[in-house]
């Protein structure tokens, strides 16, 4: 990527360390991946909120800058995965621990699709319309039918990055999860540049309402048994605070009810650049019975987050191990299904200069990301925790207990 562009260019992106658990066999996705073709580019939906700029010289239409539609637009991505290996080699590298790897991820088209023809004031028999004709809608649809785990995953992105790069992230992390079920990439205008942080938080905050109109809709249409959404970074308030505004909007129904209606069964807070006490407002206002579970990935040496606690004067949710205080510890423990996670131990092994982006380049962590959804309890995936403590931690032994699991 030149570094004075806002844009990546595709195929820049190599595949990721191997998730643990892929390792170990402890996946049931293992066998998914062995019996596809692993030729065929995988599919990632897009649903961004950032302008289109078309250039003949990319591949996304997409630019850095905030939409002026009401309504997001709408894409389908193919993205090819180990273009130039052979199967047994992109299995080789898919399946065990090898260290350099030389499968690229690539973005190698984009198809636009045409966006629901609605209004925040359209009727709702005019919304019911066009959101069942709509054709991205349907295709969502017909590869839920078709796919063995009816599951649709969303990805909400965190500050200073690309669309390309963020589809290419996404790519890898539905190949990894056995290429079943759909994804999409919730794009959210990003600057794609490191000065541009207070531009992308206050994108971010814009975006709360269309995710939630999103989110709040996309089973319903879709037929999805299951709805995970995975947030990095700055990515998180947006998610946070849309299921809280949809919690509070939906105050009449139970947990039980929730799930029945919106089908989350799990959000993945992934190095949160949150306001720790913002996310104890949400936790008051019970965001969490949205989803079935709810995970937060955290690390106390996050650079990307001290900085970012610096500049707002306050501790970030995703550095905010050992500063919690004793009151709300306390809220926290009464919240069952939010699981806190202290990656500091696989960070001592695997941690980057910034140690921020560990969700899927830790190869404990991701493991742990990708054993969740069917082992929602943190214990059951081999993680530990203490009485006093509201952290789930990686033991030093963790490959040997992940080894040992059931």
């Amino acid at each position: 990527m030149n570094s004075c562009s806002p844009f990546a260019t595709p195929g820049r992106t190599v595949l990721a360390p191997t998730p643990l658990a892929l390792v170990y066999g402890k996946n049931a996705n293992v066998s998914d991946l062995k019996d596809e073709n692993l030729s065929k580019s995988v599919p990632v939906f897009i649903c961004s909120s950032r302008n289109l700029e078309p250039h003949g010289d990319r591949v996304d239409p997409f630019g850095n800058k905030r939409s002026e539609k009401l309504v997001p637009y709408l894409a389908l991505a193919q993205v090819s995965i180990g273009k130039n290996t052979s199967k047994e080699e992109l299995l080789r590298e898919t399946l065990t621990s090898v260290k350099k790897k030389r499968s690229r991820v690539k973005v190698e088209s984009f198809k636009m699709f045409e966006s629901p023809n609605v209004t925040p004031f359209s009727s709702m028999a005019d919304k019911k319309r066009e959101f069942v004709k709509n054709k991205w809608l349907k295709t969502i649809a017909s590869e839920i039918k078709k796919s063995r785990r009816k599951e649709l995953t969303i990805f909400v992105h965190g500050y200073n990055t690309h669309l390309v790069e963020n589809t290419e992230l996404l790519g890898e992390l539905y190949h990894y999860a056995g290429r079943q079920g759909v994804v999409v990439n919730y794009e959210w205008p990003s600057a794609g540049r490191l000065v541009g942080y207070f531009q992308d938080k206050g994108n971010a905050e814009h975006s709360t309402r269309l995710f939630r109109s999103f989110v709040s809709r996309i089973a319903i249409i879709t037929g999805a048994k299951d709805v995970r959404i995975i947030a990095h970074s700055a990515g998180n308030p947006i998610v946070v605070n849309a299921l809280k505004d949809l919690r509070l909007l939906n105050k009449d129904l139970t947990p039980s009810q929730l799930h029945d209606k919106f089908k989350i069964s799990q959000v993945v807070l992934a190095a949160p650049d949150m306001d720790s006490m913002r996310f104890m407002n949400a936790v008051f206002d019970r965001f969490f019975d949205m989803s079935k579970n709810v995970s937060v990935y955290a690390y106390p040496k996050d650079r990307a987050l001290l900085i970012s606690g610096k500049l707002f004067g306050t501790n970030r949710l995703g550095s905010a191990i050992g500063k919690f205080t004793d009151w709300e510890k306390a809220a926290l423990k009464q919240a069952k299904n939010i699981q806190m996670i202290d990656v500091t131990v696989p960070q001592s092994k695997f941690g980057s200069l910034l140690g921020h982006g560990y969700f899927h380049r830790d190869p404990w962590v991701s493991s742990d990301i990708l054993m969740s959804i069917d082992r929602p309890n943190a214990a059951d995936r081999g993680l530990v925790k203490s009485k006093s403590s509201v952290f789930w931690e990686f033991t030093s032994d963790y490959p040997e207990k992940l080894k040992n699991l059931p």
